[in-house]
């Protein structure tokens, strides 16, 4: 015969909704690498557009240079989720210094990678 009792049951499932609370709150979400590689790609962009020094200066290239990765970086990261995706069209669409022929290949591509793994996962 078993030893475990209706009293011992009850108790048990009594406690499911703690230990399931204690287990979300373990869980950390990372957050979206989109909105840091936007971030980015704003304070690169204002850096290479407030140098008032000369184009053939060593500061301007690499400025230049900076604002140059942080727009790959941009164009290359995959938003995590629905809020990231949102984040990456909105500034696209409304942001003043990225040119609309840039978008099409690089920004689709990027969209269309996040929408997939957000599929996969629901």
């Amino acid at each position: 015969m078993s030893n475990l009792s209706r009293r011992s049951l009850v108790a048990g499932a009594a406690s499911l909704p703690a230990l399931a609370a204690g287990a979300a709150v373990a869980i950390e979400v990372e957050p979206d690498p989109i909105f840091a590689a936007i971030e980015w790609y704003k304070s690169a962009w204002d850096a290479f557009d407030d140098f008032g020094g000369s184009e053939s200066s060593p500061q301007y290239d690499v400025l230049e240079q900076v604002f140059q990765q942080a727009q790959d970086a941009l164009f290359a990261t995959v938003p995590t989720t629905p809020d990231g995706m949102k984040a990456l069209i909105s500034f696209c669409v409304n942001d003043k210094t990225i040119s609309a022929s840039e978008l099409p290949d690089e920004v689709l591509n990027t969209l269309h990678k996040s929408a997939s793994m957000m599929a996969r996962r629901s």
